[in-house]
């Protein structure tokens, strides 16, 4: 059984004094025999399968940010500034600067059309943007669009007026 299986399994199952198993689904418990061969119930399978299939979203997401990163040579769609990607750690070390400004160059999926209003997670809908830029974005009350935003960025980078200048030595 895989570790998510398992976190889903224990959340579902508490163990009971009996040597039994309850199951809680819809405000109901009732008793079920662990054994080795049980089979999940039907609300623990259908709670599986939308996690495998949310773990495919994400992985598709994590493998079109990364196509997007590498497309953009490994800067930010709106500010320009280099990004990283996996690991905090070695990002610090090698950049010499401190884990909190450096997570705001971290990589992020930025949806030129937002999802909430029926933005598809496909290449074309997504680029690589670092947090900082793709939160600034939408903190606004009126989003701009992306193009205007990218401007927007371009124009306060020419000032000094972002990212790059509070991160200057």
């Amino acid at each position: 059984m895989s570790h998510k299986a398992i976190l889903i399994w224990n959340f579902l199952f508490q163990v009971s004094r009996s040597g039994t198993r309850t199951t809680k689904s819809s405000g109901l418990a009732r008793a079920v025999s662990f054994q080795p061969g049980n089979v999940l119930s039907d609300g623990a399978h259908s709670l599986l399968m939308k996690s495998n299939e949310r773990t495919r979203a994400m992985d598709a997401l994590k493998n079109i940010r990364r196509q997007k990163m590498i497309e953009q040579g490994g800067c930010c769609y709106y500010c320009g500034l280099a990004m990283w990607e996996n690991a905090l750690k070695p990002a610090v070390q090698a950049r010499g600067r401190s884990a909190a400004s450096l997570r705001l160059l971290q990589c992020a999926a930025e949806h030129l059309h937002p999802r909430s209003e029926g933005g598809a997670d496909t290449a074309d809908n997504i680029v690589a943007a670092c947090r900082f830029c793709n939160s600034r974005r939408h903190r606004r009350k009126q989003p701009q669009t992306p193009e205007a935003y990218r401007a927007y960025v371009q124009r306060r980078m020419a000032a000094g007026r972002w990212l790059a200048a509070q991160m200057a030595p």
